[in-house]
């Protein structure tokens, strides 16, 4: 059997020829049973990460789980997928990069770059000693205003032993504070007038005087496993400390609705870009995570002629 895997955004990375054993007859029939369609994600969410909580727990097949025996755990084929940016950069997909928190940043340049015709600046940098270190991971900027991405990955393939969801919710919740602490940061930099330059040293044009947006991009809003930790008192100690910056928190689903609201909302006018889009749906989403009292929300975009809406 031909096994192929794919990432978050559906993008094919590596494949194997693998025998199996066990209980193929039940996957037969499993497999001649599927339907495909539109997906509710918001109706199958809170089912799925139940299952998946109760996988990490029991791996034994029942009656909503088929467990089966896979072979051929080297070998696998790697498939290199290359992304090139409207700045003409490119950009790199490799599940086997021992960097995995690299392959998560190079998924949100992905995801974000055909937002702006200059396209996002990857890991913008900004003088330090005789050198320069790194701004954030992403950087967006447009002329009404910027937005800084810090993204915040697992590591789970370099361990010794895969951790379960209880030890991967306690490693999310330290990564979150200190992925907003390094925003907090960047963000002093840029309003202090700091030259910021691409990797070759090319000076970026960055929009200093509007509030901007700081993302925390993690792997699973599933796995924050405090959302009060990150609720009102949270937001307002963020926007004292940056000077109204607004605070978001995403995983890799989240971001992609993000986008694909903003390229929905733009093709809805003639004068809004995709960039405009982008920068207001967040701001709407921030006021939604306020309302809730909590940066860890999904936000669905409907129109008021669809009739879900």
């Amino acid at each position: 059997m031909t096994v192929f895997l794919f990432n978050e955004i559906a993008v094919n990375v590596t494949w194997n020829s693998i025998p199996i054993s066990g209980q193929t007859h039940e996957l037969a029939l499993w497999a001649t049973s599927v339907q495909t369609g539109p997906l509710d994600h918001n109706l199958i969410g809170a089912k799925v990460h139940r299952l998946l909580e109760r996988l990490h727990r029991n791996v034994e097949s029942d009656g909503e789980w088929i467990t089966i025996a896979i072979g051929g755990h080297i070998d696998w084929k790697p498939i290199y997928n290359h992304f090139i940016t409207n700045a003409g950069s490119s950009s790199l997909i490799d599940l086997f990069d021992p960097d995995e928190g690299k392959q998560q940043e190079q998924i949100g340049v992905w995801l974000t770059d055909n937002l702006h015709p200059l396209g996002v600046h990857y890991s913008p940098q900004i003088p330090k000693g005789k050198g320069t270190r790194e701004l954030t991971d992403i950087l967006l900027s447009y002329e009404f205003g910027s937005i800084l991405l810090e993204s915040k990955a697992l590591s789970v393939l370099s361990r010794d032993r895969v951790p379960d969801r209880t030890k991967l919710k306690a490693d999310v919740s330290g990564h979150i504070a200190k992925a907003f602490a390094q925003l907090k940061g960047g963000i002093r930099k840029i309003k202090a007038s700091v030259e910021v330059t691409d990797r070759s040293g090319n000076v970026i044009d960055v929009e200093r005087t509007q509030p901007p947006h700081a993302i925390v991009l993690i792997p699973d809003l599933d796995l924050v496993n405090d959302p009060d930790a990150f609720g009102r008192d949270f937001i307002k100690d963020f926007m004292e400390k940056t000077g109204n910056a607004f605070p978001h928190l995403l995983d890799i689903s989240e971001l992609l609705r993000v986008v694909q609201a903003a390229e929905m909302i733009s093709k809805q006018g003639k004068t809004t870009t995709p960039m405009m889009a982008f920068d207001y749906y967040l701001m709407a989403r921030f006021n939604k995570a306020v309302d809730a009292g909590s940066l860890k929300l999904e936000v669905l975009l409907r129109f008021g002629n669809d009739p879900k809406a």
